[in-house]
Protein backbone atom coordinates (compact mmCIF):
# COMPACT_ATOMS: atom_id res chain seq x y z
CA UNK A 1 0.00 0.00 0.00
CA UNK A 2 1.57 2.85 -1.26
CA UNK A 3 0.45 6.71 -0.12
CA UNK A 4 2.00 10.27 0.71
CA UNK A 5 4.17 10.54 3.60
CA UNK A 6 2.09 12.27 6.58
CA UNK A 7 3.63 15.48 8.07
CA UNK A 8 5.00 15.30 11.43
CA UNK A 9 4.25 17.38 14.34
CA UNK A 10 5.57 21.10 13.88
CA UNK A 11 9.28 21.86 15.11
CA UNK A 12 9.20 23.22 18.99
CA UNK A 13 12.03 25.68 19.36
CA UNK A 14 13.74 26.50 21.97
CA UNK A 15 13.33 29.58 24.24
CA UNK A 16 15.95 32.40 24.02
CA UNK A 17 16.51 32.51 28.49
CA UNK A 18 17.22 36.26 27.65
CA UNK A 19 14.10 37.53 24.93
CA UNK A 20 11.59 34.90 25.89
CA UNK A 21 11.16 34.51 22.75
CA UNK A 22 10.94 30.92 20.25
CA UNK A 23 14.90 31.02 18.50
CA UNK A 24 13.79 30.14 14.83
CA UNK A 25 15.77 27.22 13.42
CA UNK A 26 17.43 25.79 16.85
CA UNK A 27 15.89 22.37 18.79
CA UNK A 28 16.36 20.23 21.50
CA UNK A 29 16.88 16.79 20.94
CA UNK A 30 14.88 15.84 23.59
CA UNK A 31 17.02 12.28 24.62
CA UNK A 32 20.12 13.79 24.63
CA UNK A 33 19.03 17.66 26.29
CA UNK A 34 21.55 18.41 22.95
CA UNK A 35 20.35 21.77 21.03
CA UNK A 36 20.63 21.31 17.42
CA UNK A 37 19.41 22.75 14.47
CA UNK A 38 19.36 20.95 10.94
CA UNK A 39 21.33 21.03 7.66
CA UNK A 40 19.52 18.87 6.10
CA UNK A 41 17.40 16.13 6.23
CA UNK A 42 19.77 13.78 7.96
CA UNK A 43 22.31 15.97 8.68
CA UNK A 44 22.60 18.00 12.23
CA UNK A 45 25.15 20.80 13.97
CA UNK A 46 25.02 20.49 17.73
CA UNK A 47 25.42 23.62 19.88
CA UNK A 48 25.95 21.75 23.10
CA UNK A 49 23.27 21.55 26.11
CA UNK A 50 23.27 25.01 28.08
CA UNK A 51 20.51 26.65 26.65
CA UNK A 52 22.35 30.21 27.30
CA UNK A 53 24.97 28.79 25.59
CA UNK A 54 23.93 27.00 22.70
CA UNK A 55 21.50 30.68 21.43
CA UNK A 56 24.74 32.24 21.69
CA UNK A 57 26.66 29.86 19.53
CA UNK A 58 23.94 29.28 16.96
CA UNK A 59 23.44 33.10 16.48
CA UNK A 60 26.82 33.37 16.21
CA UNK A 61 26.95 30.42 13.68
CA UNK A 62 24.22 31.66 11.69
CA UNK A 63 25.88 35.57 11.75
CA UNK A 64 28.97 33.90 10.38
CA UNK A 65 26.99 32.16 8.16
CA UNK A 66 25.64 35.17 6.60
CA UNK A 67 28.72 36.95 6.86
CA UNK A 68 27.35 39.71 9.57
CA UNK A 69 30.42 40.70 11.74
CA UNK A 70 31.25 43.69 13.68
CA UNK A 71 34.96 45.36 13.09
CA UNK A 72 36.79 45.92 16.11
CA UNK A 73 39.92 48.04 15.81
CA UNK A 74 42.53 47.25 18.52
CA UNK A 75 46.40 49.13 19.15
CA UNK A 76 49.26 47.77 20.72
CA UNK A 77 52.39 49.99 21.42
CA UNK A 78 55.69 47.79 21.36
CA UNK A 79 57.85 48.76 24.66
CA UNK A 80 61.31 49.78 23.52
CA UNK A 81 62.91 48.01 26.69
CA UNK A 82 61.87 44.96 25.66
CA UNK A 83 65.55 43.17 23.87
CA UNK A 84 63.64 41.58 20.79
CA UNK A 85 61.96 45.07 20.19
CA UNK A 86 64.14 45.57 16.75
CA UNK A 87 63.37 41.87 15.67
CA UNK A 88 59.76 42.02 16.31
CA UNK A 89 59.23 45.76 14.31
CA UNK A 90 61.34 44.20 11.61
CA UNK A 91 59.41 41.28 11.26
CA UNK A 92 56.15 43.80 11.19
CA UNK A 93 57.27 44.83 8.41
CA UNK A 94 56.95 48.14 9.69
CA UNK A 95 58.82 51.07 10.86
CA UNK A 96 56.34 52.23 13.45
CA UNK A 97 56.34 51.09 17.15
CA UNK A 98 52.27 51.26 17.33
CA UNK A 99 50.06 48.50 15.10
CA UNK A 100 46.96 48.79 14.98
CA UNK A 101 44.94 45.30 14.39
CA UNK A 102 41.28 44.75 12.71
CA UNK A 103 39.25 42.09 14.18
CA UNK A 104 35.95 40.52 12.73
CA UNK A 105 33.85 39.69 15.48
CA UNK A 106 30.62 37.73 14.83
CA UNK A 107 27.72 40.54 15.61
CA UNK A 108 25.00 38.64 17.84
CA UNK A 109 27.94 37.63 19.95
CA UNK A 110 29.33 41.32 20.22
CA UNK A 111 25.87 42.73 21.43
CA UNK A 112 25.63 40.00 24.09
CA UNK A 113 28.70 40.90 25.67
CA UNK A 114 27.79 44.67 25.23
CA UNK A 115 24.78 43.80 27.19
CA UNK A 116 26.39 41.32 30.07
CA UNK A 117 28.53 43.84 30.69
CA UNK A 118 26.45 46.73 30.71
CA UNK A 119 24.06 44.53 32.87
CA UNK A 120 27.10 43.65 35.42
CA UNK A 121 28.22 47.44 36.07
CA UNK A 122 26.60 50.63 34.34
CA UNK A 123 28.93 52.58 36.21
CA UNK A 124 31.92 51.04 34.65
CA UNK A 125 30.21 50.89 31.05
CA UNK A 126 29.54 54.35 31.33
CA UNK A 127 33.32 55.12 32.52
CA UNK A 128 34.66 52.81 29.53
CA UNK A 129 31.88 54.49 26.64
CA UNK A 130 32.33 58.15 27.52
CA UNK A 131 28.56 58.38 28.41
CA UNK A 132 27.87 59.23 31.93
CA UNK A 133 23.70 59.00 31.48
CA UNK A 134 24.26 55.28 31.34
CA UNK A 135 25.49 54.92 35.16
CA UNK A 136 21.94 56.24 36.38
CA UNK A 137 20.63 52.71 34.63
CA UNK A 138 19.56 51.23 38.14
CA UNK A 139 17.99 54.37 39.35
CA UNK A 140 15.26 53.77 36.49
CA UNK A 141 12.12 51.84 37.11
CA UNK A 142 11.76 48.56 35.62
CA UNK A 143 9.37 48.57 32.91
CA UNK A 144 5.95 46.55 33.42
CA UNK A 145 6.61 43.42 31.84
CA UNK A 146 4.55 42.60 28.81
CA UNK A 147 1.34 40.34 28.44
CA UNK A 148 2.27 37.49 26.52
CA UNK A 149 -0.87 36.10 24.42
CA UNK A 150 -1.62 33.30 26.95
CA UNK A 151 -1.92 35.61 29.40
CA UNK A 152 -4.37 37.74 27.47
CA UNK A 153 -6.38 35.14 27.02
CA UNK A 154 -6.69 34.24 30.55
CA UNK A 155 -7.76 37.71 31.09
CA UNK A 156 -10.51 37.37 28.70
CA UNK A 157 -12.19 34.62 29.47
CA UNK A 158 -11.69 35.27 33.24
CA UNK A 159 -14.19 37.76 32.63
CA UNK A 160 -16.08 35.52 29.97
CA UNK A 161 -18.11 33.07 31.90
CA UNK A 162 -21.69 33.42 30.21
CA UNK A 163 -20.18 32.47 26.57
CA UNK A 164 -20.48 29.15 25.50
CA UNK A 165 -17.90 26.36 25.10
CA UNK A 166 -18.26 26.05 21.19
CA UNK A 167 -18.08 30.37 21.47
CA UNK A 168 -15.11 30.34 23.65
CA UNK A 169 -13.46 27.31 21.93
CA UNK A 170 -13.84 29.25 18.24
CA UNK A 171 -12.52 32.35 19.71
CA UNK A 172 -9.65 30.70 21.61
CA UNK A 173 -8.37 29.09 17.49
CA UNK A 174 -8.80 32.36 16.16
CA UNK A 175 -6.67 33.84 18.64
CA UNK A 176 -4.30 31.79 18.52
CA UNK A 177 -4.36 32.70 14.76
CA UNK A 178 -3.28 35.88 15.00
CA UNK A 179 -0.54 34.93 17.63
CA UNK A 180 1.31 32.45 14.82
CA UNK A 181 0.82 34.95 12.03
CA UNK A 182 2.56 37.78 14.59
CA UNK A 183 5.57 35.13 15.47
CA UNK A 184 6.10 36.95 18.66
CA UNK A 185 5.55 36.23 22.23
CA UNK A 186 4.51 39.34 23.80
CA UNK A 187 2.28 42.48 23.04
CA UNK A 188 5.39 44.45 23.58
CA UNK A 189 6.89 42.68 20.84
CA UNK A 190 3.90 43.03 18.23
CA UNK A 191 4.59 45.42 15.18
CA UNK A 192 2.53 46.83 12.22
CA UNK A 193 4.13 44.80 10.34
CA UNK A 194 2.84 41.79 12.16
CA UNK A 195 -0.84 42.95 11.87
CA UNK A 196 0.23 43.17 8.03
CA UNK A 197 1.25 39.32 8.08
CA UNK A 198 -1.96 38.68 9.61
CA UNK A 199 -3.68 40.49 7.12
CA UNK A 200 -1.78 38.08 4.76
CA UNK A 201 -3.20 35.05 6.22
CA UNK A 202 -6.59 36.12 6.32
CA UNK A 203 -6.49 37.17 2.54
CA UNK A 204 -5.02 33.06 1.50
CA UNK A 205 -7.07 31.78 3.74
CA UNK A 206 -10.42 33.48 2.60
CA UNK A 207 -10.46 32.97 -1.18
CA UNK A 208 -13.90 32.34 -2.05
CA UNK A 209 -15.23 33.66 1.10
CA UNK A 210 -17.15 37.16 2.17
CA UNK A 211 -15.61 39.70 3.52
CA UNK A 212 -17.45 38.99 6.69
CA UNK A 213 -15.78 36.04 7.22
CA UNK A 214 -12.50 37.96 7.58
CA UNK A 215 -14.21 40.61 9.17
CA UNK A 216 -15.12 39.01 12.26
CA UNK A 217 -11.62 37.38 12.88
CA UNK A 218 -10.06 40.95 13.09
CA UNK A 219 -13.06 41.58 15.36
CA UNK A 220 -12.49 38.90 17.54
CA UNK A 221 -8.91 40.33 17.86
CA UNK A 222 -10.24 43.50 19.06
CA UNK A 223 -12.65 42.69 21.04
CA UNK A 224 -10.26 40.34 23.31
CA UNK A 225 -7.71 43.51 23.34
CA UNK A 226 -10.05 45.63 24.29
CA UNK A 227 -12.25 43.62 27.03
CA UNK A 228 -8.28 42.95 28.42
CA UNK A 229 -7.78 46.55 28.57
CA UNK A 230 -10.83 47.60 30.43
CA UNK A 231 -9.55 45.65 32.94
CA UNK A 232 -6.15 48.01 32.92
CA UNK A 233 -3.89 45.21 32.31
CA UNK A 234 -0.72 46.37 30.04
CA UNK A 235 -2.62 49.13 28.94
CA UNK A 236 -0.03 50.96 26.48
CA UNK A 237 0.81 47.38 24.65
CA UNK A 238 -3.12 47.19 24.50
CA UNK A 239 -3.83 50.46 22.50
CA UNK A 240 -0.91 49.92 20.70
CA UNK A 241 -1.78 46.95 19.24
CA UNK A 242 -5.88 48.23 18.78
CA UNK A 243 -4.62 51.03 16.94
CA UNK A 244 -2.43 48.75 14.22
CA UNK A 245 -5.78 46.30 14.00
CA UNK A 246 -8.01 49.74 13.97
CA UNK A 247 -5.97 51.07 11.09
CA UNK A 248 -5.76 47.66 9.38
CA UNK A 249 -9.61 47.41 9.67
CA UNK A 250 -10.82 51.01 8.69
CA UNK A 251 -8.31 50.00 5.61
CA UNK A 252 -10.38 47.10 4.68
CA UNK A 253 -13.47 48.43 5.65
CA UNK A 254 -14.25 50.20 2.66
CA UNK A 255 -13.78 47.07 0.35
CA UNK A 256 -16.20 45.38 2.48
CA UNK A 257 -19.12 47.68 2.44
CA UNK A 258 -21.29 47.74 -0.62
CA UNK A 259 -22.23 50.88 -0.59
CA UNK A 260 -19.78 53.27 0.95
CA UNK A 261 -22.12 56.20 1.18
CA UNK A 262 -24.07 54.19 3.52
CA UNK A 263 -20.56 53.49 5.50
CA UNK A 264 -20.85 54.40 9.84
CA UNK A 265 -17.96 55.34 11.68
CA UNK A 266 -17.62 55.16 14.95
CA UNK A 267 -15.20 55.50 17.79
CA UNK A 268 -13.52 52.61 19.29
CA UNK A 269 -14.44 51.84 23.26
CA UNK A 270 -10.51 51.62 23.71
CA UNK A 271 -10.00 55.13 22.22
CA UNK A 272 -12.99 56.61 24.43
CA UNK A 273 -10.40 55.48 27.82
CA UNK A 274 -7.23 57.28 26.97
Amino acid sequence: MTGKRRPGKAAKYAIDPVTHTPVVGLMIDRSTGQHYTRLSRTKKKFFGADIVEAVSRYKAWQAAEKGETVQLRSTHTLDMSRPDYWDILAASGSNEPTTVTLHDVDEDAFWLEVKRRLHAGPADFARRVGEPRIARLDDLTPLEESLTFDQVWDAYTSRRKKLTKEWLRKQRQQWRQFADATGKATLAEVSQDDVRRYDNVLEVQGQGRSGTWRNHRISTVRSILDAVLKQKKDTDRCRKVLAFCESWSVTRRNVWTRDRSHAKTCTPSWLKLM
